[in-house]
């Protein structure tokens, strides 16, 4: 028995509610899509940062392995910290002489 690979050199054709769309029509629109998905996802998460040597103004562009922005606030001197961090700062918010910490995803949020 001898297999043949189908080829046909039209192109594959879609029909939606009577309409034809060719599948190559869409490639420039596929194409633009992913594009923009990349671009958005290399965007910096932006953090108030405030009383850390790391502060460089009251918004800090993260790194790209900071993808946290962490507030806390430490009960007997009565200061607070905000700044970017990694992930793993925020397994460590139940610590002696810390009134609260909180971690967040997104812009701006802490």
């Amino acid at each position: 028995m001898s297999l043949r690979k189908f080829q046909t050199s039209e192109p594959k054709i879609l029909r939606f509610s009577g309409e034809t769309t060719e599948l190559t029509d869409m490639k420039p629109v596929i194409l633009t899509v992913l594009v923009l998905l990349l671009v958005s996802q290399n965007e910096a998460l932006k953090c108030y940062c405030e009383n850390t040597v790391v502060c460089d103004g009251p918004v800090h562009e993260c790194k790209p392995e900071e993808t946290v922005c962490l507030a806390t606030a430490l009960l007997q001197v009565g200061r607070y910290f905000r700044r970017c961090a990694e992930p793993s700062a925020c397994s460590n918010l139940n610590v002696p002489g810390v009134a609260y910490s909180t971690c967040c995803r997104t812009d701006l949020c802490n």
